[in-house]
């Protein structure tokens, strides 16, 4: 008998993030109205293949809808 092995989720994904602070923590000044203000870029990926290497972002700002994620590429190369 032989077992063949194709793909495992062997690889932990890679997330990078970048600010433009001093801190390199993402902040936002309080009271800020201005839409679209630059908070912070991610970078999403997964070594993997196929749906192990599939990388999907959310975020959950608690229900406020005062902050997104854009994609800035398609959906093989998630970066926000």
């Amino acid at each position: 008998m032989t077992i063949v092995v194709q793909d495992v989720n062997d690889n932990r994904p890679n997330i990078i993030v970048n600010v433009l602070t001093d801190s390199g923590l993402a902040e936002v000044r309080e009271n800020v109205d201005e839409a679209g203000i630059f908070v912070a870029h991610l970078s999403a990926s997964d070594a993997d293949s196929g749906d192990y290497g599939r990388v999907e972002c959310q975020l959950d700002d608690g229900g406020t809808h005062r902050f997104r994620l854009e994609s800035l590429y398609d959906d093989s190369d998630v970066r926000y």
